[in-house]
């Protein structure tokens, strides 16, 4: 895959609060075309989105939304799902870093669990010039010190209903940056690592699971055995391998679909 130069942040820009870190990120960069990475990040974000168009719910000033803004040289559009794995594998490992009990893990695609839990998510939206990833806007919401959540919600947790411990949420945009920046890194010098190191932190991987297909409504049983470089997950159902693209499968996680 191509490479990625060295990749740093140059320019910071706070909110007290905002509608949504990724809609703000994406109009500056339509309106400004700069060259500079760059995050914006808010405690207060009033209408975010998740995957599939999902709401993220936020307390106001307990939890952190952040985007950042990436410009690459070199990344093969092909390579797509890479980024995607060297993003959650930083954030797999800053929230691994402050938890000592309890498994963290990567529910694919880019969802960071604690036990059956999910204390973080990613949304990724490219922008792409030819074959190459021209820049990407990344955004993370991450459960940091809210005490409880809506019973709608079907399996938050924050880090502080793990730790039962209150955190400082600007350190925490420091310590988060240095894992992210890390992984990037690592990606644009040995991808394999990144793929062989994602397959290893996945959720519920080698394991017996229950599954929703979601084009026939029909469950089943099948193990998880990795990702297919494209991103596709890859089931074992009674012996055969099968496939599955994102939104074409649900997890069935204590008789709730995800």
């Amino acid at each position: 895959m191509g490479h990625i130069n060295t990749i740093s942040i140059e320019k910071y820009i706070y909110f007290e609060s905002i509608d949504s870190t990724n809609t703000y990120l994406s109009n500056y960069l339509s309106k400004n075309n700069p060259q500079d990475n760059i995050c914006v990040y808010t405690y207060n974000q009033t209408n975010g989105k998740g995957q599939i168009g999902r709401n993220w719910f936020n307390d106001e000033g307990k939890n952190l939304a952040l985007s950042y803004a990436f410009h690459f040289q070199n990344l093969d559009v092909q390579h797509q799902f890479y980024l995607n794995m060297a993003i959650s594998l930083g954030l797999h490992q800053f929230v691994s870093s402050i938890i000592n009990n309890g498994r963290v893990s990567i529910k694919w695609p880019n969802d960071i669990y604690i036990n059956d839990k999910k204390v973080a998510g990613i949304l990724i939206q490219n922008q792409l010039k030819g074959r190459l990833i021209g820049s990407s806007i990344i955004g993370i919401g991450l459960n940091i010190n809210q005490e409880s959540f809506p019973q709608n919600l079907p399996n938050p947790i924050s880090l502080k209903q793990h730790t039962q411990k209150t955190y400082n949420k600007a350190e925490l945009v420091q310590r988060l940056e240095k894992n992210i920046l890390s992984f990037l890194n690592i990606l644009s010098i040995n991808s394999k690592a990144i793929f062989t190191d994602y397959i290893k932190h996945l959720y519920r991987i080698n394991e017996k699971h229950s599954f929703i297909n979601t084009h026939s409504n029909e469950s089943f049983y099948g193990i998880i055995k990795g990702v297919s470089a494209e991103g596709k997950l890859l089931v074992d159902i009674s012996g055969e391998l099968e496939a599955f693209n994102f939104r074409t499968i649900k997890f069935v996680i204590n008789n709730i679909n995800y």
